[in-house]
């Protein structure tokens, strides 16, 4: 009888601790979930000294107008025009080309960026092509949602994946992560 006291006296602790911890405040996740059935081979990246030096191109900005849809056999893919407010690593630009897997406003493959949002872009070179007797860059994030942080209110990163070191830099300061990027270029 005595076990049997024990033994219920620690499942109610358990649940209560499970009951208690469901109720504290966990950072707001601004990411997509995998996509079931989907799987590629990308780095994780581990810390962020990695992602910096991997990144040639690292911008602050948000997207602008309409995205261009471009429907293909297996997988639809999307191009997005960023407007960059600042350069944290590479060659001085306004704009670019942001390149993503899966259909603008579904969050199917990768997390899409949202208008009315500003976003930190780890950003890798990805192709060229003419448009209108212009050459275009077309860049992609250095892995998935690895490389993607929208920019609160506040000033702070939030994470798009649960994968590698990106979690741990949710609720970064953008200016710590601008101090981080000029020790590092």
């Amino acid at each position: 009888m005595k076990k049997v006291k024990i033994l219920c006296g620690v499942s109610i602790a358990l649940i209560f601790s499970m009951l208690l911890s469901g109720c504290q405040t966990s950072p707001e996740f601004v990411g997509s979930l995998d996509t079931e059935g989907f799987s590629l081979d990308a780095p994780v990246y581990e810390d962020l000294e990695s992602m910096i030096s991997t990144a040639e191109l690292i911008v602050l900005g948000s997207p602008t107008g309409d995205a261009e849809i471009i429907p293909g056999e297996k997988m639809t893919t999307t191009i997005y025009n960023f407007a960059v407010d600042e350069v944290l690593k590479g060659d001085e630009t306004d704009v670019i080309k942001f390149f993503q897997l899966g259909a603008d406003g579904s969050d199917n493959y990768e997390t899409k960026i949202k208008k009315n949002k500003n976003y930190v872009l780890f950003l890798t070179y990805n192709y060229s092509r003419e448009i209108n007797g212009t050459e275009e860059k077309i860049y992609n994030s250095i892995s998935f949602e690895q490389g993607i942080f929208e920019v609160n209110g506040s000033g702070k990163l939030k994470t798009c994946t649960r994968i590698g070191v990106a979690p741990k830099l949710d609720n970064m300061n953008l200016s710590s992560l601008r101090e981080k990027i000029n020790a590092l270029s």
